[in-house]
């Protein structure tokens, strides 16, 4: 890996890191909960999960009449909202 220019490796080596380890370690670990970026990736799921949710099923109107409002669904091209 290079940044700019630097090697990691020297970078890594001047915090006193065992670049090979560490490499090996990386490797191990991605993908799974151990990855620094695992949660983001759940999270990004469960957004686009939801999403179909919300566009398939009736949940915003019930959400709505549980709250007291009047769903009016999604405003159609040129319609005005307020």
């Amino acid at each position: 890996m290079e940044i700019e220019g630097f090697d990691i490796d020297v970078i890594l080596e001047l915090l006193n890191i065992d670049p090979v380890t560490t490499k090996q370690k990386l490797q191990r670990d991605m993908l799974t909960m151990s990855d620094s970026t695992f949660n983001e990736m759940l999270r990004q799921i469960y957004t686009n999960s939801a999403d179909k949710i919300i566009e398939g099923t009736d949940i915003l109107p019930r959400i709505a009449k549980s709250m007291g409002l009047d769903y009016k669904g999604p405003a159609q091209e040129g319609e005005k909202r307020f």
